[in-house]
């Protein structure tokens, strides 16, 4: 339900959904998609994006957000090789499948890296600014 969420918001016209409208869009219980919204609120993907003059909760995309993904995956695939690295040189450096491990999460980690850079090079992650109802409006996203 977290990707059908996150994709559904990509491919929307309107700047930001309320949990009311995200749930008939997308067919689900208001509480689904809060649950949901809050899960990707919390890995960076989405963030509340308040409505002046509601109480409703809104969300939208967030600035950043694919780079953001992309370079947390290449950090988990980095760390993954250091553990693999120091397990051949803790008596484990004739084994092949550490070794294999180690330089796929190497070329992994460098590959998602090289990734994040393009989302921002290829205008992914900018933001499009306030719409004037009370939105951060603010860049957020890191670079590469």
């Amino acid at each position: 339900m977290a990707a059908r969420l996150l994709a559904h918001l990509v491919a929307t016209d309107e700047p930001r959904q309320s949990l009311d409208e995200l749930a008939g869009s997308l067919g689900a219980s208001k509480a689904s998609m809060s649950t949901m919204a809050r899960l990707l609120a919390q890995r960076g993907l989405v963030e509340a994006a308040p409505v002046r003059g509601s109480r409703r909760d809104h969300y939208r995309l967030a600035p950043g957000a694919w780079s953001r993904l992309y370079r947390e995956r290449a950090a988990e695939f980095a760390a993954v090789a250091r553990v693999a690295g120091g397990g051949r040189g803790a008596g484990g450096g004739g084994n092949p499948r550490v070794r294999e491990l180690e330089d796929f999460c190497t070329r992994a980690a460098d590959t998602l890296a090289g990734l994040a850079g393009l989302a921002g090079l290829a205008g992914l992650d900018v933001d499009g600014g306030s719409d004037g109802d009370g939105g951060s409006g603010g860049g957020g996203g890191a670079a590469p």
